[in-house]
């Protein structure tokens, strides 16, 4: 087994040749690319680049397909040299050194104009409660596989968050918690030592070298990038992403925000389908002491997650007044009650709407039902189907849900895997009937 340690500076990623790294990325495939020449790191300029030159660069990488060349300091300004221009790849050479290209000295240009690339993601997380949440999975031989939790742990969930930049680990879990996957199980007994940056660096028996089943695939939850402040439940609210060269939360301007936009969002924080898109601060300002940081974003409504669509990267204190916000569809239900606040627990997932099971079920796992609903307190947790019996899947059981702010993120035996029967349908009762002044779309 070989270990192959990656250099890590900041929020840098280098690859193994440590010839090239991208900088300022929204993960390790994604970046300004930077170059090691005369004995310095220094900057592309994007005259002549395109995507057969991203390719190479994506392949030395060790990432996937290139998806774009950037250009325009997209991923902001380098500093030092420019190192490289007019780099001419066919696509196919094995690094970027082997194409054709004006080195420092022989061009004029500057970091208003330096280049990056975005590469395929190697690793995705796969039916989770939001973009950094899942079922880990790796593409390897043009396949896409699970990884074995045989010796799975806090260290190489922590990769995992990290490659996907989702922050830290907010927990790691085993044994198919997030559904069972397909095809191959390509990795097991994976050991990191927490200085690499991508999953592939850390050490494990050898590609698909296992006997076992996805009964035992690993999974990963990670603290988000992007959240929802202020609203009405955990689903509605002013967006919010994380700044991590700040430090800080910063917010995004609300012109020409429509549904679209507010579509990546909502799928991107483990919401349903998006119901409003809303600026001018509907949701009340963001904190004057940090910045709106993103303008101009631009989604088409597929992307899994907002750093994915185009924007204009700014830092201006005095545009809170146009915060933008979301009203998306929540992704738990009270059923048959007495009013809006109480009713029959209901959950979305996997396209469907089904049931919680009661076995387990107590005062803290309503109140995390209560609390995401913006039903204040829970004043009683109801058993055997005293709302009624609901109908399709019964998919959760057994919850343990403490401080969690969603019932997706507590503790149980995994979607659909219980015995229950909608005899024993779990609900609950609020302290409130929820009212809310800004509930208008």
């Amino acid at each position: 087994m070989l270990l192959i340690l990656f250099l890590i500076l900041g929020n840098t990623i280098s690859s193994a040749s440590e010839s090239v790294r991208l900088v300022n990325g929204n993960n390790s495939c994604s970046g300004r690319l930077e170059v090691f020449y005369n004995n310095q790191w220094g900057t592309v300029c994007d005259d002549g680049w395109d995507l057969s030159d991203a390719a190479v660069v994506c392949r030395e990488m060790g990432c996937g397909d290139a998806i774009e060349a950037k250009s325009g300091a997209y991923f902001r300004p380098g500093g030092g040299q420019v190192s490289m221009s007019n780099i001419g790849c066919t696509g196919n050479e094995p690094m970027l050194s082997s194409c054709s290209s004006k080195k420092a000295g022989e061009f004029y240009c500057d970091h208003s104009k330096d280049a990056g690339v975005i590469c395929r993601s190697l690793v995705r997380l796969v039916n989770g409660s939001h973009s950094c949440s899942g079922r880990v999975e790796v593409f390897y031989n043009n396949q896409w596989g699970t990884v074995c939790s045989n010796g799975w742990d806090y260290s190489e969930a922590a990769v995992i968050c990290t490659e996907m930049s989702c922050g830290s680990v907010f927990e790691q879990r085993i044994g198919g918690f997030f559904g069972q996957g397909s095809g191959p199980v390509w990795l097991s007994d994976v050991q990191c030592s927490n200085s690499e940056t991508t999953l592939r660096h850390c050490t494990f028996q050898g590609w698909g070298q296992n006997s076992c089943g996805h009964e035992k695939d690993a999974t990963v939850a990670c603290d988000r990038r992007i959240k929802l402040e202020n609203g009405f439940n955990a689903c509605s609210g002013r967006v919010e992403i994380y700044n991590r060269w700040g430090n800080n939360w910063v917010t995004v301007v609300g012109d020409n925000w429509d549904l679209s936009e507010a579509a990546v969002v909502c799928r991107e924080i483990g919401c349903g389908d998006a119901i409003a898109a809303k600026g001018a601060a509907y949701f009340g300002q963001g904190n004057n002491g940090y910045p709106v940081w993103l303008n101009d974003v631009n989604c088409n409504g597929n992307e899994p997650t907002l750093f994915a669509c185009e924007s204009k990267k700014i830092e201006d204190f005095q545009l809170h007044y146009k915060d933008a916000g979301v009203i998306c569809q929540s992704l738990v239900k009270l059923v048959n009650g007495i009013n809006s606040c109480s009713g029959r627990v209901e959950v979305f997932f996997d396209g469907r709407w089904g049931t919680v099971c009661d076995d387990g079920w107590d005062l803290s796992d309503a109140a995390v039902v209560c609390r995401e609903m913006g039903c204040g307190d829970a004043i009683e947790a109801k058993s055997a189907a005293y709302f009624g019996q609901g109908s399709g899947p019964v998919w959760l059981s057994d919850l343990q849900c403490g401080s969690y702010s969603t019932l997706r993120n507590c503790n149980s035996k995994g979607w659909g895997q219980n015995s229950c029967g909608h005899e024993k349908d779990a609900g609950v009762t609020c302290q409130r009937e929820y009212k809310s002044k800004k509930l208008t779309v």
